[in-house]
């Protein structure tokens, strides 16, 4: 998967830096799957950060599950992160979307879930539904290491 691309910065109004992925090739980039979308993710994380902060970044995924974008929703402390679900809503009516991956990292090296994420990822997924957005994957992700809710059986069919 060729995942080298320009990125450019949208003017969306309430979404900062917003990137959106133009491909250099015509060959899009799929996320439909999980390790395609765990290799996009450890990219367009803050890697200097990465052991040090919590940070939640979306996928943007249109009908055919390629990538749209990806939007980095906050940074948090050392054991968590918080989560705006506008701005997720915002994020994916902007580019259209018509699927999401929601993904953030544990610090702590630890890729299972909390009680807070599972809790989290059953909220956002109904929010999403209300909104007709699909919730593809919940992902946490660890140096070393990642959590699929999809892989799992952890998302609500």
């Amino acid at each position: 998967m060729d995942i080298q691309s320009i990125i450019e910065n949208v003017d969306a109004p309430g979404i900062a830096e917003l990137r959106v992925i133009l491909k250099r090739s015509q060959e899009p980039i799929n996320a439909g799957e999980t390790d395609a979308q765990v290799e996009i993710l450890r990219r367009v994380f803050d890697d200097d950060n990465f052991d040090v902060q919590e940070q939640m970044i979306i996928l943007l995924l249109d009908d055919r599950e390629d990538l749209i974008a990806s939007y980095t929703i906050s940074s948090g402390t050392a054991d968590e992160c918080r989560a705006d679900f506008s701005k997720i809503l915002r994020a994916a009516a902007v580019v259209n979307a018509d699927s999401l991956v929601i993904a953030h990292n544990h610090p702590t090296g630890k890729a299972l879930p909390s009680r807070a994420d599972v809790q989290f990822a059953n909220s956002i997924q109904h929010c999403l539904r209300w909104a007709d957005f699909d919730l593809n994957d919940m992902i946490i992700l660890t140096r070393d290491d990642h959590y699929s809710f999809a892989e799992n059986g952890q998302l609500i069919d």
